[in-house]
């Protein structure tokens, strides 16, 4: 059940650009009467560029959000941004300047008028805490949590740019007043925006709960940081928006090129505006306001998904009454006639082999007895695993709940063309996805390794050299060269290639990949972390990567 905060007036404002946040800030806090009811106005100039204040809207004596204009772009020019709250009517917000002198035209964007919850790197305000998230956490920590805002927009200027959108920062540490560093994050989600897009490139779509958004990044962001920005393709200048953060924080993990995601830090959730650019100063007129914001806090983890009160199920007891095994179920090599314990109708699990893909809609049901590295899914209705909801998440193997006979089955139910479910992991089998021990002996001179569906196997017909290794197939008279190469290692181009690696020290990352297969695993376009990875294979990692683009991409690190 979630814990739920609605609070009148509550918004989360963040801008978009690359930019400096200022670290100087005074605090301003008033109360309108002993009802529990907060009222506050905040004014800044460009000679007062970094007043704030907090809100305590329960009067509890705890900080529900802290404010700030945050004109950290503006050194000159006239007019102010006001920020006024007020628990019964919401937030208000009015922006007119003219004439602005920027600081700093790479930062593009004039200011960041924005409200707060957490404990924001950037300065030593608040925390403000009072709500049902508990930030700072980690990643690994953290459960996945939403963010629902009411909100209008009004753009006094019709041509003026600016975005409307959260953000969070994503660090090593929770040390606070300070700059956000090279191996740390920024990661913001519009809600509303013209004439800016997102810094850095373009680099793919992705949909999430049934919304198309465009995914941007910048690998050196402000004083080097990475920065991921989601654009929504359909946006309006009013409305009520629920964002869920976990599967934006996933898809933003896949892209990454900074190690060790899940010891990152939510700092903050910021929800605010930016606006203008080095070619729009004369005039920047804006008003928006936001009546309600609701902070929602789940019980799945924010990385894996898996629920935190149930995250697998006893093989001594698999009822369900949606997807129950049963003893006297009946199963045959190809598939597998499941009894639901509540009905007399049955279904047919069919057998699958891994890796495994499906796109589409309607209702599937599936069974492997394979070993499973994660799955991954989108836009379904439902995803049932041995009687466990894992859909549209990432879920790594060691994560899922424990096989049922033998077996993990799979009911699928998607309402879309692009529902998907991707499982990537070998088959049981030796014969069909496994390396025999036995069969695997490496000599100092030479050694084998064939390849069979989705495996490494050794043979006596191909030779190993230091700088590479010859591996004829099973099916076909042909051989590839695995050339060596050690980490840090980075590729981008399309094409087929093959390499073997003896050591791994940290993780893999890749995207836009039609395949990525590493002893016999498919890992495309995912994040993993090393100790993830497949047992080495004769000392080694074997890798086949194919792209189909010039900015297919690739890296061990």
């Amino acid at each position: 059940m979630l814990k739920r905060l609605l609070i009148v007036l509550s918004s989360l404002i963040f801008v978009t650009s690359c930019s400096l946040k200022s670290e100087e800030e005074e605090q301003i806090f008033t109360k309108s009467n002993g009802q529990g009811k907060a009222s506050v106005s905040v004014t800044a100039s460009s000679g007062n560029r970094y007043p704030s204040a907090t809100v305590d809207s329960d009067n509890d004596g705890q900080i529900n959000w802290v404010i700030e204009p945050n004109l950290w772009n503006v050194v000159g020019g006239t007019g102010q941004v006001t920020m006024s709250w007020n628990d019964s009517t919401g937030l208000s917000v009015a922006i007119h300047l003219t004439n602005i002198v920027q600081e700093n035209s790479n930062g593009w964007v004039n200011a960041y008028p924005e409200i707060w919850y957490g404990a924001k790197t950037w300065n030593s305000l608040g925390p403000a805490n009072d709500g049902p998230i508990p930030l700072p956490r980690k990643l690994s920590e953290l459960n996945d949590f939403s963010t629902t805002v009411s909100y209008s927009i009004t753009v006094l200027d019709t041509n003026l740019p600016y975005d409307f959108c959260f953000e969070t920062w994503l660090v090593r540490d929770t040390t606070r007043d300070r700059r956000v560093r090279t191996d740390e994050v920024e990661l913001m989600i519009w809600l509303d925006y013209y004439d800016l897009h997102g810094a850095g490139t373009n680099i793919g779509t992705v949909i999430i709960d049934g919304k198309e958004y465009e995914i941007w990044r910048s690998g050196s962001c402000g004083d080097g940081w990475e920065y991921f920005a989601f654009l929504p393709k359909t946006h309006s200048k009013s409305g009520t928006v629920t964002i869920k953060w976990g599967p934006f924080i996933r898809e933003a993990m896949k892209y990454s090129d900074r190690p060790d995601w899940p010891n990152l830090y939510v700092s903050s959730i910021e929800l605010g505006s930016e606006f203008g650019s080095p070619s729009y100063l004369a005039h920047n007129d804006l008003e928006w306001k936001v009546s309600s914001l609701t902070l929602s806090y789940g019980t799945e983890k924010i990385l894996q998904g898996t629920s935190s009160s149930t995250s697998s199920v006893s093989s001594s007891s698999s009822s369900s009454s949606s997807s129950s095994v049963s003893s006297s179920s009946s199963v045959s090599s190809s598939s597998s006639s499941i009894s639901s314990s509540s009905s007399s109708s049955s279904v047919t699990y069919t057998d699958i082999t891994l890796p495994f893909s499906y796109d589409g809609s309607g209702t599937k049901y599936w069974r492997t007895s394979g070993n499973i590295s994660y799955i991954n899914s989108w836009n379904l209705d439902s995803l049932v695993i041995n009687g466990v909801e894992l859909k549209n998440q990432w879920v790594s193997g060691s994560s899922l709940p424990a096989k049922q006979n033998g077996y993990y089955y799979i009911t699928y139910k998607g309402s879309y063309p692009w529902s998907h479910v991707e499982i990537a992991g070998s088959q049981a089998s030796s014969s069909s996805s496994s390396v025999s021990s036995s069969s695997s002996s490496v000599s100092s001179s030479s050694s084998s390794v064939s390849s069979s569906s989705s495996s490494l196997s050794s043979s006596s017909s191909s030779s190993i050299s230091s700088s590479s290794t010859s591996v004829s197939s099973s099916s076909s008279s042909s051989s590839v060269a695995y050339v060596e190469v050690t980490a840090p290692f980075s590729f981008d181009g399309a094409g087929t290639y093959y390499w073997k690696m003896a050591n791994i020290p940290n993780y893999i990352n890749s995207w836009n990949l039609d395949s990525l297969v590493i002893n016999g695993v498919e890992l495309k376009n995912v994040w993993v972390s090393s100790a993830n990875l497949p047992p080495k294979q004769n000392g080694y990692y074997y890798i086949t990567y194919k792209g189909s683009y010039p900015w297919s991409h690739f890296e061990a690190k």
